[in-house]
């Protein structure tokens, strides 16, 4: 494909203009004696790889030739022969002048043919009727003619019109020649036809309307009709006139919705008008225009119909494009806007286009002009330039752009051509962009993203460049886009199963549809289930849920992005309210419709069912790279996502369940709660990018032996759901769930709390581990109390700054400034003024717009988005008048508060100071250098905001907490185990209970078992919840969910209700309310035959609720043993993770040294502990490296920084040498910038005996760079950043291959020369690896990720074997001789707790069980025996040190979670040293 895509690009780039163009496919093509297959294709298609060949049985001289079919200026030839076997040697180029078929000219004669190679002649311009190419003599190596030929190109000069004969003639067009034909005016009469207005619905449109057609009328001199329905218009026979705007006019909004019409009901706003002539519009065509003329108001529309009429002159108008609006920038700010250079890519050109369009001034015009002159100069740099990431994704409106654009009258011809090409070249590179392309015709089910972002450009580029160009690649992306957004139409869901990601491949088939006029995805409700759906996951902020690959969203944006849509094309009043409600002082509609009303049937509980489509597809075909394993689920109880929205307050409680764990962009978090939200406080997140785990979602996942080789299923079956008057209960089985059956109850008392219910059933027998986890973000404030009550606590203000450094910056205020380096960096300031009204100004910087906004509090209350200037500080310092970046804050009532200031994005970030103003007056400022934490005697007003788990089983529970490479906030996670040995049918259960408290929520509850069977809800309220059957004095309840409250004893999926004598039994199960006071029921939401209830009954119901429940022992936290005495302990100056521990002899004494990278520092310690030296970086160390880059005596050291550099040090810890490399973002070839830089190794790359620096940018670039800061090579692979290099023969030619792996699920092989040699890919995440020979002496590649995977893949590329622990992560691989047989086994350390010991096979030799989770591992001599022992870091704390069978020969306890091992000596008293939990390393 990409030899393909160059070749049309050069074809389409070669002639530089119309004089000088290839013309062959305008001719009709004969030859003497007859081609195989008369098929002359091959000779246009720009593939030198194909051709024409004579017929078999024919020999000698052959000849091609051309027949334009009337008289053409032609002045060259190029030909290309192809064959080794049939080829000419002697030829002529004649020519027909006189178009009698005879070629009596000579226009060029070949004594040399070279094969494999163009050939070309030129001469004087001369015209001919045809062209012949005549092999003389030639070479025959078989039965046919000569010659063969791949490609003929006759030059001349274009005409208009080739393309048209050409496709005409049947031949492939593949190049622009000439410029589309364009008219400046339009005519009034077309094609002997008066022009016709389409009015609007409203009064006003009309009124204009039919002014208009009075005054064309007159004229014209006929009647000019007005009517309401774009079918009676004879739109693509005559010029048709629109009035009004999308709202009320169908004309204009078909236009509107095919991106050449701005106009709705506020622009151009009031008194506004715009006069848009849109040129031979899709999909009529027919060379005629529509006039737009647009408006908001009666008075706007008014003013446009007078100024269209007095342009109106000999019948005609000139193309027009004016806009009178109030809205409309000055000259001063559109020459601002317009001055500097656009970036040379088409997204500059959109953004210009679309101003253009909005506003109708030439500066926008110019701009998007100088665009497009940016990229004719790219492509003649680079014909067979790649279309990037942020083109690919808005080629469909680059190319409808383009249409709307062309006819500007600021384009000359000869640039216009120019412009056409290089639009042309970058159509033809999206379709290898395009998932799936190859079979996109046969779509029958539904696509994502990356098929529908470049299809909608190959829609749009094809309908352009199919019509006016004739281009015949056209005719397959348009069939490829009707069949796949056809089919999508038919579902309101794509195979995405990620919140934004949803949205786009919607968004794109629901511009589809209404570009193509397709009413169906309206009227069918599809478009209606889209938008239900985007609002049920969203929280009644109007927040986003972050189920799948997605963001911590903190504002309403998919909302703003899919409902103004909807609400235009279905009118739902509900969807406007939305709209209002959420949007940040409100939502101005933009389409007037009809009044908003509050859509209440959000409020409650929600099943939103899984789209058909999607099932289908989700049952017959793999996700990613996974084996496919069809659900048991069948389609009427799949579900995809269930929410529970107490009201649409902002601070309401709302949760949202997923049913659907596969999609695109998926994770595997089937049954998860996706969110639980409260008081403006999100207490259970997902929201979380490329991390898939089950563990990282609030789910249960389940080992089976030792092993999770199975992913949790695909879907999960609704069984019950009822929403009841202050309770809504909802009950699920995942089925088939590695050897189990789960199933998840959730039980809501609106406003208060949930009850989570979680029983599996054992299929098979088993060692079951089973593990429920709870993921929160991390504020510093949770705890675990008695090991069964987890606490979230976000009122504590006293937290000082953590994760923050000071850093000399003299753009500073101060000279200096403070860096968040961490997604749970917190800088804490203490702000002395009393409460009340202020506006705050935060000085601060960032790198990009991925890194520049931080959150506010104050008193720990809501959190407040600020932005921070990207790229420097922006703006005076202050001291003077509030800088107009300030925004209001209140400070609560008191003389001291706490600002508390975090990232919202991605790190690091950087402040200099902060500033409170009033009245326009500085009061207060503080240097961020300079804060001060809360001092012991200050009373800050703290609201309660707390967040509680309590559980109802024994369990094990733990927390930890960590970072995600995929959003910008430090996370906690509760883990809830069980170990059960269970035979087949037997059930183990989870029970837990969770709430939150705020200054409007205040309630305590708890959570134990039930004696009566089932479990009692404590304290504040009283409540007894059971599954199946519940019995108890005259009481059964025979029902999916049973709820029995002091006032109502409520039923979800009930067969049998008896209370005393009274009772009540159904075949088909229901939901059920009963009144304990009167005996009134409900059944089904509809009234019951009533029940004769008594004292007695309700003393019954009294005795159950009053019992006093079983709850768990009290269990200490696992945590951390009783520690060891070490040899020596070292604790660093500041605090910081120690991300590297590794040992090097830099200066050759025969003893090594200790490298450490903590925080953003580095040690060097002696082998006793002591500090040899230390460095700081200006931001976080991620890696460590002893090199030899200097021909000084002694190694060097090498660090790569999150500062954005490389750091060469002496032995001694002198700096030698920083370098900054830059790059341009991934996918883009300009905007230079430093990276993070996530590794450092050396190597000698060119051959000169001293090591080149080897580093991988966050941009994905892997670099090597020469002493003097020269870059060697890129290989631009390494997608999110890279954990470890290593180095192995991966060839057999007796030099390393060097192997990185990267955060993306990839080990990436490359050669010395920065060429691909290898690569592996696992499943998205970090990627631990190890490269040996196992089984033979070539080496395999064994590696795993984040999320489970782990495979091995022998020196053929060929996966050899896979032992996977899906939800579990991979953190540690080595491989070595573990039993002492001299060849080549694997360990494995893994989240799962366990320590894998594998044969070369994959086959597991044994395993322990060596803690919560296994941190690292190592190989290594330990007491000088001449065999290995194995070594394995848990986060308990332990160290294990193991003989080669896996006997425990001694275990270590560090104090703290041990996560790094380093045994710098070997042998006999060897020494290990621990990197731990605590920023420390200790010694063993």
């Amino acid at each position: 494909m990409r030899l393909t895509m160059l070749l049309l690009a050069i074809l389409a780039c070669c002639a530089a203009s119309a004089q000088d163009a290839t013309i062959t496919h305008t001719a009709t093509i004969t030859s003497l004696p007859g081609v195989q297959g008369a098929d002359f294709s091959t000779l246009l298609d720009g593939r030198v790889e194909t051709g024409i060949a004579f017929d078999v049985g024919t020999d000698g001289e052959g000849a091609v030739s051309f027949d334009f079919g009337a008289p053409r200026i032609v002045s060259g030839i190029r030909f290309f022969q192809n064959s080794e076997t049939y080829y000419t040697t002697r030829y002529a180029i004649e020519g027909d002048t006189t178009g009698d078929g005879e070629f009596e000219t000579t226009l060029a004669e070949g004594a040399e043919a070279p094969v494999l190679e163009w050939i070309e002649h030129r001469w004087e311009p001369v015209e001919v009727q045809a062209i012949r190419l005549r092999s003389v003599e030639g070479v025959s190596g078989g039965r046919r003619a000569h010659p063969c030929l791949a490609e003929v190109e006759v030059i001349g000069p274009a005409l208009p019109a080739d393309s048209a004969r050409a496709a005409e003639l049947g031949h492939p067009v593949s190049a622009v020649t000439a410029v589309r034909p364009l008219r400046r005016s339009t005519a009034l009469i077309a094609n002997d036809t008066p022009p016709a207005v389409v009015a609007g619905t409203d009064a006003a449109s009309r009124a204009a309307a039919e002014a208009l057609a009075a005054g064309l009328s007159e004229r014209v001199g006929q009647p000019v009709p007005v009517v309401g329905e774009i079918t009676q218009a004879g739109l693509g026979d005559r010029t048709v006139f629109a009035v009004g705007n999308c709202v009320s006019n169908p004309l204009v909004a078909r236009l509107f919705y095919n991106w050449y019409a701005q106009e709705d009901s506020l622009y151009p706003g009031p008194g506004g008008y715009t006069i848009r002539t849109v040129t031979d519009p899709y999909p009529w065509r027919g060379e005629v225009d529509v006039i737009v003329v647009g408006g908001s108001d009666e008075p706007g529309l008014t003013a446009g119909v007078e100024r269209l009429l007095a342009q109106v002159a000999g019948g005609e108008l000139p193309w027009m494009l004016e806009v009178q609006s109030a809205a409309k920038p000055d000259a001063a700010a559109m020459r601002a806007a317009t001055a500097n250079d656009p970036e040379p890519t088409f997204a500059a050109f959109l953004t210009a286009v679309q101003d253009w369009q909005r506003w109708g001034d030439d500066a926008y015009a110019r701009r998007a002009m100088r665009a497009l002159d940016l990229m004719v100069e790219t492509y003649e740099r680079d014909p067979a330039r790649d279309v990037p990431w942020n083109e690919e994704t808005t080629s469909g409106p680059i190319f409808a752009a383009w249409e709307a654009f062309e006819p500007c009258p600021l384009i000359a011809d000869e640039a216009r051509l120019d412009y056409t090409k290089a639009f042309l070249s970058l159509l033809y590179s999206i379709p290898q962009h395009t998932s799936g392309y190859a079979n996109l015709e046969n779509s029958k089910l539904v696509a994502w993203n990356h098929t529908t972002f470049p299809l909608l450009g190959l829609y749009f580029g094809g309908r352009y460049f199919g019509h006016y160009h004739h281009i015949t690649a056209c005719d397959d992306y348009l069939a490829k886009a009707h069949a796949t957004f056809g089919a999508q139409a038919r579902s309101w869901k794509p195979q995405e199963d990620a919140d934004s990601y949803v949205t786009c491949t919607m968004d794109h088939v629901t511009r589809y549809c209404l570009a193509e006029g397709r009413d169906d995805w309206v009227t069918g409700g599809n478009m209606a289930r889209y938008a239900d759906y985007m609002i049920g996951i969203c929280d009644s902020r109007g927040w986003a849920a972050g189920f799948g690959d997605s963001g911590y969203s903190s504002g309403p944006g998919l909302l703003q992005r899919v409902l103004p849509l909807a609400y235009l094309t279905t009118g739902d009043p509900g969807y406007r309210w939305v709209l209002e409600h959420v949007a940040p002082g409100g939502w101005e509609d933009p389409y007037r419709q009809k009044p908003s009303e509050r859509p209440d049937r959000f409020v409650g509980l929600n099943v939103f069912p899984l789209d058909p489509q999607v099932y289908e597809y989700t049952q017959t075909t793999p996700y990613y790279n996974e084996e496919l394993v069809p659900s048991e689920v069948p389609v009427e109880a799949a579900w995809d996502k269930i929410s529970m929205r107490e009201s649409w307050d902002p601070g309401a409680q709302y949760l949202l369940l997923d049913g659907f764990g596969r999609g695109k962009h998926l994770h595997y978090d089937t049954g998860a709660i996706t969110e639980f939200v409260a008081d403006g406080e999100r207490w259970l997140a997902d929201h979380d990018y490329l991390i898939r785990n089950s563990t990282e979602h609030a789910m249960l996942s389940v080992l089976r032996d030792g092993r999770g080789d199975a992913l949790v299923p695909s879907m999960a079956a609704l069984k019950s759901a009822a929403d009841l008057d202050g309770w809504s209960v909802v009950r699920t089985s995942i089925p088939g769930y590695s050897g189990l059956d789960w199933d998840r109850t959730i039980v809501w008392r609106k406003g208060r709390y949930f009850v989570a219910l979680d029983g599996v059933t054992a299929r098979e027998p088993g060692a079951y581990d089973l593990e429920l986890t709870w993921k929160t973000e991390d504020t510093g404030g949770e705890r675990l109390d008695d090991g069964r009550v987890f606490v979230a606590d976000r009122s504590a203000t006293a937290a000082p700054s953590s994760g923050v450094i000071t850093v000399d910056d003299p753009d500073a205020s101060g000279g200096r400034a403070v860096d968040l380096t961490g997604s749970s960096s917190r800088l804490a300031m203490r702000v002395a003024l009393p409460g009340g009204e202020y506006r705050l100004h935060l000085r601060g910087t960032s790198v990009d717009g991925s890194h520049d906004s931080v959150w506010v509090r104050v008193d720990g209350g809501d959190p407040i988005p600020f932005g921070l200037a990207k790229g420097g500080y922006g703006g005076e310092i202050g001291g003077g008048t509030a800088p107009q970046a300030a925004s209001a804050i209140t400070l609560p009532e008191g003389d001291v508060h706490l600002l508390l200031i975090t990232l919202r994005e991605l790190p690091p970030g950087r402040i200099d100071r902060v500033a409170f103003y009033r009245d326009d007056t500085e009061v207060l400022a503080i240097e961020a250098e300079e804060a001060e934490a809360l001092r012991p005697d200050d009373r800050v007003p703290v609201e309660a905001r707390r967040f509680t788990i309590k559980s109802a089983e024994q369990v094990r529970s733990r927390v930890t907490t960590h970072e995600s490479q995929g959003i910008a906030i430090p996370l906690c996670v509760l883990h809830q185990r069980r170990a059960e040995e269970l035979a087949a049918g037997e059930r183990a259960q989870f029970a837990s209970i969770f709430f939150n408290e705020s200054r409007d929520r205040r309630g305590q509850y708890d959570l134990g078992r039930a004696e009566s069977g089932g479990y009692l809800v404590t304290g504040d309220d009283r409540a007894l919840i059971a599954l199946d059957e519940l019995r108890a004095d005259g009481l059964l309840c025979r029902a999916q969910v049973i709820v029995i409250e002091p006032e109502h004893i409520l039923l979800s999926g009930a067969t049998q209700l008896t209370l005393g004598g009274a009772g009540w039994t159904s075949a088909a199960p229901a939901n059920v309310v009963l009144d304990l006071a009167t005996g009134t029921m409900t059944v089904a939401d509809a009234a019951a035959e009533p029940l004769a209830i008594g004292a007695a009954e309700r003393a019954t119901v009294e005795r159950l609720l009053s019992a006093e429940p079983e709850l768990p022992a009290s269990e200490a936290a696992a945590g951390a043993a009783a520690a060891t005495e070490p040899r020596w302990r070292t604790q660093f100056p500041e605090p910081g993770e120690v991300r590297r521990l590794q040992s090097a002899d830099l200066d050759g004494d025969g003893t090594p040294e200790l490298l450490v990278a903590q925080g953003r520092w580095f040690h060097c310690l002696n082998m006793d502990g002591s500090m040899r030296w230390s460095y700081a970086a200006d931001n976080t160390v991620l890696d460590v490296a002893d090199v030899q880059a200097r021909e000084t005596p002694g190694r060097e050291v090498a660090l790569a920084s999150a500062d954005t550099k490389l750091h060469l040090l002496s032995a001694t810890g002198e700096l030698i040498d920083t370098y900054q490399p830059t790059a341009p973002p991934h996918s883009q070839t300009f905007g230079d910038r430093p990276w993070i830089l996530w590794v450092v190794e050396g190597a000698d790359v060119d051959g000169d005996g001293l090591d080149e620096l080897l580093t991988v940018m966050d941009q994905y670039s892997f670099i090597a760079i020469d002493q003097d800061g020269t870059r060697l090579w890129e290989y631009t692979q390494v997608a999110h950043g890279a954990l470890d290099i290593g180095f192995a023969d991966w060839d057999g030619d007796g030099t390393d291959e060097i192997f990185v792996s990267d955060r993306y699920g990839f080990v990436h092989g490359v050669t010395l020369e920065g060429k691909r040699a290898f690569i592996g890919y696992s499943s998205i995440g970090d990627v631990q690896f190890a490269v040996a020979p196992l089984a033979t002496d070539r080496p395999s590649v064994i590696y795993g990720s984040s999320t489970g995977d782990l495979l091995t893949r022998g020196n053929d590329g060929e996966i050899a074997w896979r032992f996977d622990n899906f939800g579990y992560a991979v953190r540690r691989i080595r491989a070595g001789d573990i039993t002492g047989d001299g060849s080549s086994e694997v360990l494995v350390a893994s989240d799962a707790g366990y320590l894998y010991a594998l044969d070369a096979a994959g086959g597991e030799l044994w395993r322990d069980r060596a803690g919560f989770a296994v941190n690292d591992a190592a190989l290594a001599d330990t007491d000088g025996d001449g065999r290995a022992e194995v070594l394995a870091a848990s986060e308990d704390g332990l160290v294990r040190v193991y003989a080669g069978d896996g006997s425990v020969r001694r275990e270590i306890a560090t104090g703290a979670a041990a996560k790094l091992l380093c045994i710098p000596t070997p042998g006999a008293g060897a020494q290990v040293a621990v990197a731990t939990g605590a920023g420390e390393v200790v010694a063993f």
